[in-house]
């Protein structure tokens, strides 16, 4: 159910709308963020997030100046400066300009630099004076940034979908396990040894019976001459012993897992209708990414409780 919710953020993510530069009406249509392609030419409001890396070509501001925040990359909050290369803002300075922008831009493979960028555009127009422009990470606007203080920025799509810089250094999910789990998941490790010898003493015991009154049983189990022989045999042990492991399988508790995994998710489902850690100035409630950590929070209150409970120690004894 969690991997299904995180697909279904994902696929909100990718299914928001952004405004492309269209050629054949020289006008900006909605796309889905998932259809954008190398080369697209895009317009980003105030407040939205860049769907992809982008270049700056022109913004609402003069000198082609813009703000963006990047919190969701480095954690600040506080406004970048970017700037579009004086070139390129002052000859695509609108938006009939955008249809003549057709050129090659050379740059490095995706990396996970985020503070690094060096292109240079070869632009083919034989009407534009400067053929040649170079950039730098100054003019360079990174998905998962919102626009701050800016009307809007013109950018053309330089890297998408899994080769942005976000993406680059998002690392694989691990699983998350918690302290009570790896206790668990050991003393779990120490009943099936248990369970494994046991179950080895019973098949030796089983086996020496077996050897001495075999005579007294053939009329009883019919057991031929082969088999009789065989019964000492280490393939015929090895069958005992996995006789006693089912006799024996009580003893690993496998639905313990399953009755704590569906309490653990539960438990998770009351986190978010808690009305007690709701943001009501965003109207955002608690979100819980993987519910196999519940029990670390009470951990962290129970830390809480006695840092204050010191605190309030040294004022008694103050």
């Amino acid at each position: 159910m969690e991997d299904w919710k995180r697909k279904r953020s994902d696929d909100e993510e990718n299914n928001r709308k952004c405004r492309v530069f269209n050629k054949h009406n020289s006008n900006f249509e909605e796309k889905l963020w998932r259809d954008i392609t190398l080369g697209d030419i895009i317009k980003v409001c105030e407040n939205e997030y860049f769907p992809a890396d982008i270049c700056l070509i022109n913004t609402s501001e003069t000198n082609g100046i813009s703000y963006t925040e990047t919190k969701n990359l480095d954690g600040e909050t506080n406004l970048k400066f970017k700037q579009a290369n004086a070139n390129l803002a002052e000859t695509f300075n609108s938006i009939g300009d955008f249809c003549h922008l057709k050129g090659n831009l050379i740059t490095k493979q995706p990396n996970e630099f985020i503070y690094e960028f060096d292109g240079k555009l070869l632009l083919d127009s034989e009407s534009i004076k400067t053929r040649q422009i170079y950039l730098d990470k100054n003019s360079f606007l990174l998905r998962g940034c919102s626009l701050k203080q800016t009307k809007f920025v013109y950018g053309f799509v330089v890297y998408i979908g899994h080769n942005t810089k976000i993406m680059k250094n998002s690392p694989n999910a691990r699983a998350k396990i918690s302290r009570i789990e790896n206790i668990m998941n050991f003393q779990i490790l120490i009943i099936f040894c248990l369970q494994t010898i046991l179950s080895a003493i019973g098949a030796i015991f089983y086996l020496t019976w077996l050897n001495r009154h075999i005579d007294d049983l053939k009329h009883y189990i019919f057991i031929s001459e082969n088999s009789s022989k065989s019964a000492s045999g280490f393939l015929f042990f090895f069958y005992r012993v996995g006789t006693w492991t089912l006799i024996f399988t009580n003893l690993v508790p496998i639905s313990l897992l399953v009755t704590l995994e569906m309490i653990k998710y539960i438990q998770g489902m009351f986190i978010s209708w808690d009305i007690y850690i709701y943001d009501q100035n965003t109207a955002t409630p608690a979100k819980v990414q993987t519910s196999t950590l519940n029990e670390e929070l009470g951990q962290v209150k129970v830390r809480v409780l006695k840092f204050i409970i010191n605190l309030n120690f040294r004022k008694i004894l103050i």
